[in-house]
């Protein structure tokens, strides 16, 4: 499946893991979305693209949203230098950008845990210590996009 920005979607399953999830193609390489990042359930049974390029997956046990996704290559590559350092023991530094207007952090099980709003700031740094060790999502929302990544915290690091 495919969306008007030209996205395309795929369910993936592994029987022997009994583990699955959806994938999308972000100009680059697949990009996984499963269960520890907030998927309704594990067996996928159908993917639906709305108007608004969302991506509708329906599973076993409910269905989940997930909003527009970065099909912009500068994007997915450039994150790697406004967010630092990953792996974090606590201070995560995040360079800001004239469009970016939101950051959010998500545990792994996809709850929101810190919303932040960008006030004119060149670097903000985010105190993240107080956290308990392991995988969380930045998002950050921008004019036109939002965009993802994944950072680890590790506070013997």
């Amino acid at each position: 499946v495919s969306n008007s920005n030209g996205i395309i979607w795929s369910a993936i399953y592994v029987g022997y893991l009994a583990e699955g999830g959806v994938a999308y193609w972000n100009g680059i390489q697949w990009q996984d979305i499963d269960f520890s990042d907030g998927l309704a359930g594990q067996n996928i049974k159908g993917i639906a693209i709305d108007s608004e390029g969302n991506a509708w997956v329906a599973t076993t046990t409910g269905v989940s949203k997930i909003s527009e996704v970065s099909n912009n290559i500068s994007d997915i590559l450039d994150l790697d230098n406004f967010l630092y350092p990953n792996p974090t023991s606590g201070k995560l530094n995040i360079k800001i950008d004239e469009d970016m207007h939101n950051i959010c952090l998500y545990n792994n099980l996809g709850s929101l845990v810190l919303s932040k709003k960008i006030i004119n700031k060149s670097v903000l740094e985010l105190d993240i210590s107080h956290f308990l060790d392991g995988v969380y999502y930045v998002v950050i929302d921008c004019d036109k996009t939002s965009v993802r990544k994944k950072i680890v915290l590790n506070q013997k690091y």
